[in-house]
């Protein structure tokens, strides 16, 4: 076994169990922060008819407060969101589907 491993290991494990222990303690690491991460991002059907009014929508968004990131694709018509931590996702994409709106008379975010 690697010697840097046994550091993060408890000595009163069986050495048979260390293994399962580790993926163990792993897995409801990775399962919370899944929990914590994932209602932080969303996607919503945008409808578009350009790709410059798709980019023009892609910045707004970025820059409307309580987005992390956001990517339009204009082939998909999609729009991916990642919120700030503690932001309220209804409220900022009120204020996204607002900004967005006013690129074009038929550009529309679909909440």
């Amino acid at each position: 076994m690697n010697p840097l491993l046994h550091i993060h290991l408890n000595p009163l494990d069986k050495p048979t169990q260390n293994g399962y222990n580790i993926v163990k303690r792993l897995n409801k690491y990775l399962i919370k922060i899944h929990r914590e991460v994932s209602w932080m991002k969303k996607r919503y059907a945008i409808v578009v008819d350009c790709a410059n009014c798709a980019a023009k929508m892609e910045g707004l968004a970025q820059e409307t407060p309580g987005v992390k990131t956001a990517a339009v694709n204009f082939m998909t018509q999609k729009m991916a969101i990642e919120f700030e931590p503690g932001a309220d996702a209804g409220t900022v994409m009120k204020a996204v589907k607002e900004r967005c709106e006013k690129v074009d008379a038929e550009a529309q975010v679909l909440i």
